[in-house]
């Protein structure tokens, strides 16, 4: 017997044991019973080989993530709170397959639970507007602004690999107008791990029938570890403006949509000086029926300088420090002062098949400043989601 495998496959067990058991109990003393229940499936095949792998690998990620939670809420007066505790269940297809007989994989295909999610919420009336506070371990859906379509704050890669954020949320809704602010805590000082923290804000406002105008910004917080010392600053701003046409005669959404990208970054340890690099980004969207195309084009410079530099103690930054889509590196050279273009087209098909349940099938294509303005390469991706929340009353 592998007491190694024994050893986790208990850990398991003891981890669901311990999980039931809250649940129960706080199911046991609450008023409403709340629940929240979460499927997604990704397919995503990507192919780069014709950039050679200069922007990212091609790869294909295959997964299931089944995230169920329950708790208790109830009110105090105008307050509402909400107590909420479950597990983020996640399989990477083929990763520990039956037929490896090596004793290493067989012992990692019990490693399903990723972490523990749980979280307390607070909600009352501002106004003639809807507040909420979130504190805890927390699904990044929960954020508005950067759930979908902002691959250069977050790659849709690291969406999939990294769901949950561990800090606070706050947010604003009013009939016409949302706001959003938060901390993700996503790195504590340690051996070979850097104290890192990102504090986020996002927000949108309608003027008029048709437009809206809005903004969505974040700053990056690199700092030390046990073995290396030095600091990295990294902040992104992007306000935008929206052209929308909802239900018109032809087509279910019409959008054009025109932003600014603007950076800033500073390597304190070598005394980089700060760095700036910025660019404008146009996106036009249109879907009928479920199908349609979202096409993204920007031209400025290289939005990730340090992407391809070490730290002192000879780590390359890379997607440690970056979580945008590499692609908006732009140059092979590396260089932030050049200026170039990066093209992402996307047709799609999103029907919705019932009130809860999704699909999601599309083809991207990118094309960049590889050896002149090239193809560089394209995913195929399908993914369900099952999103299913209610409660019950005592």
């Amino acid at each position: 017997m592998n007491p190694g495998k024994n050893t986790k496959f208990v850990g398991m067990k003891r981890l669901l044991c311990i999980f039931l058991l809250l649940v129960a109990c706080l199911s046991a003393a609450a008023q409403n019973l709340v629940y929240d229940l979460n499927f997604e499936y990704i397919f995503d095949n990507r192919e780069y080989d014709k950039s050679q792998g200069y922007y990212s690998k091609s790869m294909t990620i295959n997964g299931a993530r089944l995230t169920p939670m329950g708790g208790i809420d109830y009110r105090e007066g105008r307050f509402g709170h909400s107590l909420m505790l479950g597990l983020d269940i996640v399989k990477d297809m083929g990763k520990h397959s039956i037929s490896d007989t090596s004793a290493a994989n067989r012992e990692d295909n019990t490693e399903l639970f990723r972490e523990i999610v749980f979280y307390y919420s607070l909600k009352t009336k501002i106004g003639k507007g809807d507040f909420d506070f979130y504190g805890g371990v927390l699904p990044r859906r929960f954020i508005r602004g950067f759930n979908k379509d902002c691959e250069e704050f977050i790659s849709d890669s690291l969406r999939w690999f990294d769901r949950n954020m561990e800090g606070v949320l706050l947010k604003y809704q009013r009939p016409r107008a949302f706001f959003e602010a938060g901390c993700d805590w996503n790195g504590m000082f340690g051996h070979k791990r850097r104290e890192e923290i990102e504090i986020f804000t996002d927000g949108e406002i309608s003027i008029g029938r048709f437009f809206k105008a809005g903004w969505k910004g974040l700053v990056h917080h690199y700092a030390n570890s046990a073995e290396v010392i030095g600091v990295m600053d990294d902040a992104l701003l992007e306000p935008y403006v929206d052209w929308e046409l909802n239900k018109p005669e032809y087509l279910d959404q019409l959008r054009f949509s025109l932003s600014w990208l603007q950076g800033f970054q500073q390597d304190r340890r070598n005394n980089s000086g700060i760095i700036l690099p910025c660019g404008a980004q146009f996106e036009a969207y249109g879907s009928w029926k479920g199908l349609g195309i979202d096409n993204r084009f920007f031209f400025g410079s290289n939005m990730m300088p340090f992407y391809a530099n070490t730290d002192a103690g000879g780590n390359k930054y890379g997607p440690r420090l970056y979580w945008g889509d590499p692609f908006y590196r732009i140059h092979v050279d590396g260089s932030w002062r050049h200026g170039g273009a990066y093209d992402r087209a996307e047709i799609f098909w999103k029907p919705q098949i019932g009130r809860h349940v999704s699909l999601d099938c599309s083809l991207v294509f990118h094309f960049t400043e590889f050896k002149g303005f090239n193809f560089a390469g394209w995913q195929q991706t399908f993914s369900l989601i099952f999103d299913l929340e209610g409660g019950f009353r005592k």
